[in-house]
């Protein structure tokens, strides 16, 4: 049996679930139909009046004593000593039997599982940077641990190429996708005035390098406005938090009140297909490092072009499509100038975009991809009959 084991943090639900989960459900339901004694999905589960990933998730009996434990001061105290062995622990009945876990980010949990008797075979799927800033001696205990590590770009991996060559050595690499039947060209009427950021209201994610760029494109861009598709107290809903604070008075600043519009919360497969549609450009201006983001496949699939910053895997999915420039307010607002100045450009961007998209990100090929790698560490889907392939 294969598991794919989410965060003790994520939801595996369209409403509540992050990219994770939506990978996750993509990959397995790409698969073709599978019974509960070959694959299966270990998350925390989603409430009552939240819609579920239809597919093989496994019901844990044992999850409401973890939730109820983690509340505890005892909880509290082991989940800052040990996060997320306590979560480990409500699925010992479960991995007891399991042949292959498929850990989603979470390293740490191999060193639990080993500890506490698992026999079977680990392999880490990784979706963040998180091998940038560790310790050699940490790397050395999951090159124990682990029997493979599947990342979603090399630059995440690269790291590991000097400091544990033995571990890169068990290291593949599978890109993300997007749903052409959500995302697509048709999904909304193109505007010609439009950048739109999607992504978490937090530095890392560059909002305050966008805007920026934006007052420095010039008063003949004056029409140009900011769409933000983030969950934000900016919105008038909560608290802002010191970044929020900084980027409210950064707009009053710049003189941009009027031109950035704070969409909030929106929903990934009812709203954003149309928003991704109707943009004339998709901004990434990342700061820190980002692992291969799945919204600028979305934006390739609905025929938007893309300018982003070239921070961790963003210029291996961009490459011959995008515009990958520096993460400095120069460069990102020049990109900006070319894409609203230049119709042929838009346009160019817009074709090998959406070509390479419906070539390369698309599940089928990522799930047949990640099969592939899998089977290179476990040996455990030698018989590809059994897939269902793209």
């Amino acid at each position: 049996m294969i598991v794919f084991w989410l965060p003790e943090d994520e939801i595996y639900s369209p409403e509540k679930g992050s990219s994770l989960s939506r990978w996750v459900f993509e990959v397995v339901q790409a698969w073709g139909p599978c019974d509960s004694e070959r694959v299966q999905v270990w998350a925390n589960q989603a409430a009552a009046s939240q819609a579920r990933y239809p597919g093989p998730l496994q019901r844990n009996p044992w999850l409401p004593w973890f939730q109820a434990f983690s509340r505890t001061r005892l909880g509290r105290i082991l989940e800052g000593r040990f996060p997320g062995l306590a979560y480990c622990l409500a699925w010992w009945p479960f991995w007891r039997t399991a042949r292959v876990l498929v850990l989603e980010n979470r390293p740490h949990y191999s060193l639990y599982l080993r500890f506490l008797g698992f026999r079977g075979q680990i392999v880490l799927h990784q979706h963040n940077r998180r091998f940038s800033g560790v310790e050699d001696r940490y790397l050395r205990r999951l090159e124990r641990t682990l029997n493979g590590i599947i990342g979603c770009s090399w630059a995440i991996l690269m790291p590991l190429k000097t400091r544990n060559p033995q571990l890169f050595s068990r290291c593949r690499v599978v890109y993300n996708a997007a749903n052409p039947a959500l995302f697509h060209p048709g999904r909304g009427q193109k505007r010609p005035d439009v950048i739109l950021f999607v992504g978490q209201v937090v530095d890392g994610k560059g909002l305050h390098l966008l805007f920026d760029a934006v007052q420095q494109m010039g008063p003949e861009f004056g029409e140009v406005k900011v769409w933000v598709a983030a969950r934000t107290g900016l919105t008038g809903h909560g608290r802002l938090s010191d970044y929020e604070k900084q980027l409210e008075s950064q707009i009053n600043h710049l003189g941009l009140v009027d031109r950035v519009r704070w969409l909030g919360f929106i929903q990934h497969e009812r709203e954003l297909p149309k928003l991704m549609a109707e943009a004339t450009v998709l901004c990434l201006p990342s700061v820190a490092i980002e692992a291969f983001p799945l919204v600028i496949l979305e934006a390739m699939h609905a025929g938007t072009p893309v300018v982003a910053t070239d921070v961790g895997g963003v210029r291996e999915g961009l490459e011959d499509v995008g515009l990958v420039v520096e993460p400095e307010v120069e460069p990102l607002a020049s990109a900006l100038t070319r894409v609203f100045n230049d119709a042929e450009l838009r346009e160019r961007m817009t074709r090998s975009g959406l070509e390479k998209a419906r070539r390369v990100y698309r599940w089928p090929l990522v799930a047949e991809n990640f099969a592939q790698a899998l089977n290179s560490l476990t040996g455990t889907l030698e018989n590809s009959a059994d897939r269902k392939t793209p």
